[in-house]
């Protein structure tokens, strides 16, 4: 895929850390994770409150589709609530510097991709059993 510069994806991901995790999960379980993680609720994404926890959340939520090759930033906007393309590349760009600045940070986002991967791991047995038992 031929993208510009500002249509690069994020590349900068924790150590051992696989990016393609981030494929595997389903759109809606990610941003309920990243919401459970920060304590809000996912509709706090879209009423345009600048509180720190939704604006974290937000540029998580950003960050993590940004590994995701098939969503567009214009796709990832309306997901999230940013209001264009360059508010979702600055959030992008802001949470890769605060990995490289902070290890913390960095090893908080580690732990949010071994949930995600659990989840992968876990997803083929339980959505079967749910539905049977809901019939």
């Amino acid at each position: 895929m031929n993208m510009g510069k500002h249509q690069r994806r994020a590349t900068r991901v924790p150590n051992d850390t696989d990016p393609g995790i981030i494929s595997k999960v389903p759109v809606d379980i990610l941003i309920r994770t990243i919401c459970n993680w920060n304590n809000i609720e996912p509709a706090d994404l879209l009423s345009g409150s600048r509180k720190s926890d939704v604006r974290e959340a937000k540029n998580l939520i950003a960050y993590f589709l940004t590994l995701r090759e098939e969503l567009f930033l214009f796709r990832i906007c309306k997901l999230t609530g940013h209001k264009n393309h360059a508010s979702v590349i600055h959030a992008r760009n802001l949470v890769e510097d605060l990995m490289d600045v902070y290890p913390m940070y960095k090893c908080n986002l580690k732990l949010m991709f071994e949930t995600l991967n659990l989840y992968t791991k876990k997803r083929v047995t339980h959505d079967f059993n749910i539905l049977k038992r809901a019939v």
